[in-house]
């Protein structure tokens, strides 16, 4: 169907008429069409339209997110993708137009944010949204953020309810299982779930998004779609996911379908050294197999970080991130805490590091549970010295999480260096605690 439209979007460009207009108008919402089958051409014929005929899609795409915002996926997603920045931005500005402040408002800023590079605020407009389809744009903004934990539960969520969705509407309504859009989306989802396990170093997960992938778009569809859509400067769409999935493949020693995967790429880029010497080196590693486990078991013992317990004079700490990261590697190695025995905080929907909590439009650093009483305790971390105001800032956080979790939450403030008033009104407060950190270095004579 795509040579009617793509024949109605070029007469509607060179020869507009307000006749021609509801024409391509009507063939564009009610056809079938597939945009990713000729990208290029997609591309040339969707930019550069009137924005009589952006305005047109418009009202329909803000009733489609109102009524039903799994048609993002279903439908405006594979049209968004050939968007350019300029028409993207003409289509948000006369969406919002439309609009009268309801969850589309919501969607369309959100996104626009984070085309805007700030995760942080379409953060705050994603949360607004009570629909499960908010959690693959929250997953994206944390994504960004680099808060992969909460990306991986938010793109899960999203996943599971996206396929029980479609499947009960395909029972008895359209069947949209066998929509590309749909399978695509699932696809981008696994790949997005891949990366993210990857990050964290959970490669047997990373390995199982992967496959699921490929049960979707196998190598050569991907290659035929994806090998010439820059991503980033020197690598396209095809080469990133190879590098991904041969990353997660290295890791858990799946050495023979690793060089599955390069065989297939040297078919495609016979000139490519980096690729050749992969093979190679991987040809040796299946050699090798046992020689290689033995020098990795040995290699990758595991250090253990420095105790925080031991430290006993200041030096102060350039970013609370790095505050967060040294707290984080004492949890995951067993050390006490604050003098607690804690853990990181983890649900279907949380994971207690840099959580946006809807309800106080905060992000806090840390949700530490202590596993010998199953008390919560919300962290705030300041690298250097803070007053009064930090108190204000972690009740607040206390009162959201609270009223979210259904259960009492306490609070700990860790500082470098407290101010007297501080100290005084945290004694009137029995539910915070005031940690300081110290530690230096000690020449061992």
């Amino acid at each position: 169907m795509n040579a009617k439209l793509f024949y109605l979007l070029q007469e509607l460009k060179d020869n507009f008429s307000k006749e021609l207009l509801n024409e391509t108008y009507e063939c564009f919402m009610n056809e079938t069409h597939n945009f990713y089958d000729d990208s290029v051409k997609s591309r040339e014929l969707l930019n550069g339209q009137s924005n009589e005929f952006y305005n047109k899609i418009a009202s329909d795409f803000v009733n489609d997110l109102e009524d039903f915002p799994e048609m993002f996926f279903l439908s405006w997603q594979s049209v968004f993708e050939h968007f350019s920045k300029e028409t993207m931005d003409t289509f948000n500005e006369l969406s919002l137009l439309i609009d009268n402040n309801s969850d589309a408002t919501d969607y369309l800023n959100g996104i626009s944010e984070l085309e805007n590079g700030k995760a942080e605020i379409a953060l705050f407009h994603f949360n607004r949204i009570d629909n499960y389809v908010a959690c693959y744009f929250i997953g994206l903004c944390y994504k960004e953020l680099e808060n992969y934990e909460n990306a991986i539960l938010n793109y899960t969520q999203f996943l599971e309810t996206f396929e029980e969705s479609i499947l009960s509407i395909s029972k008895k309504e359209i069947n949209f299982t066998e929509d590309t859009d749909y399978e695509i989306t699932k696809w981008n989802v696994h790949n997005e779930l891949g990366f993210l396990y990857n990050r964290i170093s959970e490669f047997e997960k990373a390995k199982l998004q992967y496959s699921k992938s490929l049960e979707i778009v196998n190598l050569e569809d991907n290659y035929s779609v994806n090998h010439n859509i820059m991503e980033y400067e020197n690598a396209d769409n095809f080469t990133i996911f190879v590098n991904n999935y041969l990353l997660s493949l290295e890791k858990t020693r799946d050495y023979s379908e690793c060089l599955n995967v390069l065989n297939f790429v040297i078919s495609k880029f016979p000139n490519d050294i980096f690729y050749k010497k992969q093979k190679a080196r991987f040809e040796e590693k299946v050699n090798n197999s046992t020689f290689a486990d033995e020098i990795i078991n040995n290699l990758f013992k595991v250090k253990k970080p420095f105790n925080l317990d031991s430290f006993q004079e200041t030096k102060l700490i350039s970013k609370e991130k790095i505050l967060e990261d040294m707290i984080v590697e004492q949890i995951k190695y067993g050390f006490n805490v604050f003098g607690k025995k804690l853990e990181i905080y983890q649900d279907k929907e949380i994971f207690g590091r840099q959580y946006y909590i809807q309800n106080v439009n905060g992000i806090l650093d840390l949700l530490l549970i202590d596993k010998s009483n199953d008390t919560l305790y919300v962290v705030e971390l300041k690298r250097n010295e803070a007053g009064i105001e930090v108190v204000e800032q972690i009740e607040s956080y206390i009162k959201g999480l609270t009223s979210q979790l259904k259960r009492e939450v306490k609070g700990i403030i860790s500082l470098h260096k407290p101010d007297k008033n501080l100290v005084e009104l945290i004694k009137t407060k029995p539910n915070i605690e005031l940690y300081t950190y110290e530690f230096q270095f000690k020449n061992v004579e």
